[in-house]
């Protein structure tokens, strides 16, 4: 099953709690909750956290603003495979890049 992984905002208010959040979209509603989020800095080639979805598919990743720079950030949702009504479904890995200006 096709995921997507999307960045819908940004909270740069407070430089030691930086929060970037975003979701993942799927055909499928069990391919959406539970799946882990992986944000790195490209530019610093440094992780910046990870976090599970919700119900939604919502996730946020809070970092130190301080030791993570502004640049190219990469989210990544693992795949993951689950049962459900006896069938297994592989919900796919996805990734997506954006620039994040400080």
């Amino acid at each position: 099953m096709d995921s997507k992984v999307a960045f819908t905002g940004v909270d740069a208010s407070n430089v030691d709690h930086v929060k970037i959040s975003g979701k993942v979209k799927s055909a499928n509603k069990a391919c959406k909750k539970g799946r882990t989020v992986k944000l790195r800095q490209l530019d610093q080639s440094r992780s910046a956290g990870k976090d599970k979805t919700d119900a939604k598919g919502k996730w946020t990743v809070v970092f130190d603003g301080n030791k993570i720079n502004p640049g190219k950030f990469k989210a990544t949702v693992t795949q993951k495979t689950i049962r459900k009504n006896g069938k297994r479904i592989i919900c796919k890995s996805a990734t997506v890049t954006k620039s994040i200006t400080g």
